[in-house]
């Protein structure tokens, strides 16, 4: 089967993770910037983010995990250029 170009666009999210995709797509536009460039989003704004979505505290640090990997493969493909 021929790939096309336009379903490398195409991914799927798991319904574990809907969650934590959620807060990653409200804070896409805050990262944290150094002297290489974008280094991580800043935390405050995620935690922030979770509060007004009533995520309770005690599963703030599971989901804060796994906007994490979300975020390290964002930034490993963004690097990769």
């Amino acid at each position: 089967m021929r790939e096309n170009k336009e379903d490398r666009n195409v991914f799927y999210v798991m319904a574990r993770d809907v969650q934590a995709f959620t807060i990653f797509a409200h804070v896409i536009t805050q990262w944290r910037v150094g002297f290489s460039g974008v280094v991580g989003l800043d935390y405050n704004v995620v935690f922030s983010v979770m509060d007004r979505m009533l995520i309770e505290s005690n599963m703030q640090l599971i989901v804060l995990s796994q906007v994490q990997a979300i975020e390290s493969a964002f930034l490993a493909k963004k690097h990769q250029k």
